[in-house]
């Protein structure tokens, strides 16, 4: 059983760092329509996901740059007196990616804004680590065991030991290697370092608390000194509106089919025969059950903010096995 509560207030503060973050950032350069840079531009950035607005102003060389914002998808404007403000949307941030947005301003006959449109950089130009990011439509609908080794599973580059079937190895997860390296992992919540000294996570995570999970295989910062896989897990943390979450999963040995032919059983540890025939003990998998509820909202409009979770996960596995030879099969 696992519960997660949280407040978040503003000023909010981010663990940073490469790919440790658990934000990202934006950067880029303002030029005139002469591409002559233009010092002075107050730029805004905005987002559901963050407690009011950022503003940064240009440099002398024109250049912006917001270093620390938590994942989520982003609006920018860019003011200057005597140009149009601008405002470009969609731009989508997730955890250790820096996006570059160059913008150009017109100078402004009257006094209008315009909206451009276009695609959210997709490649962080400052950066050669390989990554995987799962945003949180990707956390609920990727069919899988809800946890942080089924994630790994489907990792470019990372080999599991054994395969998960819905959730029968939960509790009992089993080792990986990312591009040939086992061990020599690095796991990170929130920024906070919960590596344990068999490089595993050092306690079961709540996945229905996840907002946001950053993986890394190669190519890390100074901050990950083995070459193992760094994993950052970015918790929900409420938001303006009232929000939340519930999943219940339920299997059981009853629910699946067996092979196994009437001579064998007296020579396998099994029961009898159920009404639907099958037998207990013949499948590995006995019970799972996972029941999850998460919720959050606002105390106070972009100054206080509140979310909860709860998960009951139960995993009850056994291991068919034979006490003596089968013949005349």
């Amino acid at each position: 059983m696992m519960l997660v509560a949280l407040l978040v207030a503003a000023p909010q503060a981010f663990a940073q760092g490469g790919g440790a973050s658990t934000t990202g950032s934006i950067n880029g350069k303002v030029l005139d329509a002469s591409g002559a840079v233009l010092p002075g531009v107050t730029v805004t950035a905005a987002s559901a996901s963050l407690m009011g607005v950022q503003t940064s102003v240009t440099d002398s060389g024109g250049n912006y740059r917001f270093p620390a914002l938590p994942p989520g998808t982003y609006a920018l404007s860019y003011e200057l007196p005597g140009f149009n403000t601008l405002k470009r949307e969609n731009i989508e941030i997730t955890m250790g990616f820096t996006a570059t947005v160059n913008v150009d301003l017109k100078v402004a006959s009257l006094q209008e804004t315009v909206t451009v449109t276009g695609e959210s950089p997709v490649i962080d130009t400052s950066s050669t680590r390989v990554q995987q990011n799962f945003k949180l439509e990707a956390l609920q609908e990727i069919p899988n065991a809800r946890d942080l080794w089924a994630l790994l599973a489907v990792t470019p580059g990372v080999a599991m030991s054994r395969i998960d079937v819905g959730g029968n190895r939960a509790g009992t997860q089993t080792g990986y290697t990312a591009y040939g390296y086992s061990g020599q992992n690095r796991v990170l919540v929130e920024g906070i370092n919960t590596t344990e000294g068999t490089s595993g996570a050092g306690f079961y995570v709540d996945y229905g608390s996840f907002e946001e999970v950053f993986l890394g295989t190669i190519g890390q910062g100074a901050e990950m000194p083995t070459p193992g896989v760094q994993s950052q897990m970015l918790g929900k943390s409420g938001g303006n509106k009232f929000q939340g979450e519930l999943y219940q999963d339920y299997e059981r040995n009853s629910f699946q089919s067996d092979n196994i032919i009437d001579k064998m059983p007296a020579k396998f540890l099994l029961g009898p025969a159920n009404a639907a025939g099958i037998r207990d003990h013949a499948n590995e998998l006995q019970l799972y059950r996972d029941f999850n509820l998460n919720v959050g909202g606002p105390i106070a409009k972009d100054k206080l903010w509140w979310y909860f979770s709860y998960r009951n996960q139960k995993n009850s596995v056994g291991q068919p096995n034979f006490i003596g030879p089968i013949s005349g099969t």
